[in-house]
């Protein structure tokens, strides 16, 4: 796994970031450094794929005005924007080869390995092989269900709008997804509900924290874990604090 990002020594006198910091102060250049961060370990294509501008805002470690550190940096050239609307990170497979490329040098290695092993084993015996045909394939035979078709994001998301008032869609690609990841992970039915019962109590009513009511931010990988482990509402929580232990007042808004 890649775990270093390439920074230029020149970058702080370029007059590209000079303007950036002159727009966003030093915390603005400190959020792109940490923006890049996170790209390198979970979206290596620079893509942002499957992120709102507050995500990225989050991602980033913004304290300033929503939305501001995306529309400027997508006004100063530092994101562009895809057909789809997602944003990407600009001239990324320029600056970062190392990490956009570093899926196929994982893929050609396993390859390599592959057939270096393959060579092996055939110097050690030969092996004759002998056709069989296939089993008759059923003809009213059914296609597998997928795997996000058998977790119970129905119950999920049922759950979470009953408790929060809202109505999110369970056949969201992006809900789907992070349900999906977190049950992968080992999480079963009943962690979700806990979550989402914390949450739930944490934040609804508070108007700064209600809009974090979500799957996106309830479900993401960050989070999850933290959310999960956290005392229930009520028991030794510092006032001022989420259930993951954070001071409000440093939570994006």
């Amino acid at each position: 796994m890649t775990t270093d990002i390439r920074l230029d020594v020149t970058m702080p006198a370029n007059p590209k970031t000079k303007r950036l910091i002159r727009l966003l102060g030093d915390h603005g250049f400190a959020c792109v450094i940490r923006l890049w961060a996170f790209a390198g370990a979970y979206r290596q294509e620079g893509i942002l794929t499957e992120m709102l501008d507050d995500d990225i805002e989050e991602a980033a470690g913004w304290r300033g005005d929503k939305g501001t550190f995306v529309s400027t940096l997508a006004d100063e050239a530092w994101l562009d924007k895809q057909a789809n609307g997602e944003y990407s990170l600009h001239s990324w497979s320029n600056h970062q080869p190392w990490i956009v490329n570093a899926k196929k040098r994982s893929a050609i290695a396993r390859e390599n390995a592959s057939k270096a092993w393959e060579t092996r084993r055939r110097g050690k015996r030969a092996i004759t092989a002998i056709p069989v045909d296939p089993p008759p394939k059923d003809e009213g035979e059914k296609k597998s269900p997928a795997f996000e078709d058998l977790l119970p994001i129905r119950q999920i998301i049922a759950y979470l709008n009953e408790k929060s008032g809202k109505n999110f869609s369970p056949t969201s690609r992006t809900t789907k997804a992070h349900v999906s990841a977190r049950w992968k992970e080992g999480y079963g039915l009943e962690d979700f509900k806990k979550v989402i019962d914390y949450q739930v109590a944490k934040w609804k009513g508070d108007p700064k924290m209600e809009e974090y009511l979500r799957p996106q931010t309830l479900f993401n990988g960050e989070k999850f874990e933290a959310y999960l482990n956290a005392p229930p509402p009520g028991e030794n929580q510092p006032k001022g604090t989420d259930t993951a232990g954070r001071p409000l007042e440093d939570l994006p808004s």
